[in-house]
């Protein structure tokens, strides 16, 4: 598959028109003369599949209450799936199930162009996705760099305004754009409890809980230097859900 290539069948599936719209437009510069159809829901892009055959499908993750993972049961084993989202939570679970790439919003046009030269020797068969499941390793960006991480390094992470901050048993810092409730989806179930609306924490690096007051503790966990405060609602949550 060639950038030039006239012939192809590409589908954009995303529930936001100005998403859809910047996809187009930069597919339309660098396969000039393909077919590009656009869904704004996973039943419209069920129904494109079905209409005949597609090469590849540009598809967002968020779109509520629909999830972009759902749809590879529709795909065909020779369509591709490049994923364009803003969100970088879920690339390691995107490459999991043999996505050809991951774009983040908004997509620079020469990462595109590498995207599609990518896909000339490149058709793998998707996988059928496990909602369940939660990787082991975490990929986020802080700033421009890319990190990798086990999740078992990660001690605690907590919102700042727009932002989140992930807390590292070695006691490192890394500002993400990323929300909590994205965090909490993203990361393994067992290992990581939400206690407040700014704080999760691996409860598999809890030292010790030292309760003063109704609404005033101090949790520690492994690694870290500095107790972690915590107010009534996290006392809360964390007697509720520690044996």
């Amino acid at each position: 598959m060639s950038p030039s290539q006239t012939s192809l069948h590409l589908l954009i599936v995303d529930d936001e028109h100005a998403g859809r719209a910047r996809t187009r437009t930069l597919l339309e510069s660098e396969c000039v003369g393909a077919t590009i159809f656009e869904a704004e829901s996973l039943g419209d892009a069920r129904a494109v599949l079905a209409g005949g055959p597609v090469d590849v499908v540009f598809l967002d993750i968020h779109m509520p209450p629909e999830n972009g993972f759902d749809l590879l049961t529709d795909v065909p084993p020779q369509t591709a799936i490049v994923f364009v989202t803003a969100h970088d939570a879920y690339a390691i679970r995107a490459f999991e199930v043999n996505a050809v790439d991951y774009l983040l919003k908004p997509v620079d046009p020469a990462r595109l162009r590498t995207t599609l030269f990518r896909l000339q020797d490149n058709r793998p068969e998707p996988k059928v996705a496990d909602p369940t499941r939660r990787s082991e390793q975490v990929i986020f960006r802080d700033g421009r760099s890319w990190h990798q991480l086990s999740a078992s390094e990660i001690a605690l992470i907590r919102a700042d305004g727009a932002y989140s901050i992930l807390v590292t048993a070695a006691g490192e810092e890394y500002m993400v754009i990323r929300s909590l409730r994205d965090w909490i989806e993203a990361l393994p179930q067992a290992s990581f409890l939400r206690l407040s609306r700014s704080l999760i924490v691996n409860t598999t690096r809890i030292d010790r809980v030292d309760i003063s007051g109704r609404d005033k503790g101090e949790l520690w966990l492994r690694g870290l230097t500095r107790p972690v405060p915590l107010r009534r609602t996290a006392i809360n949550n964390l007697r509720k859900s520690l044996p």
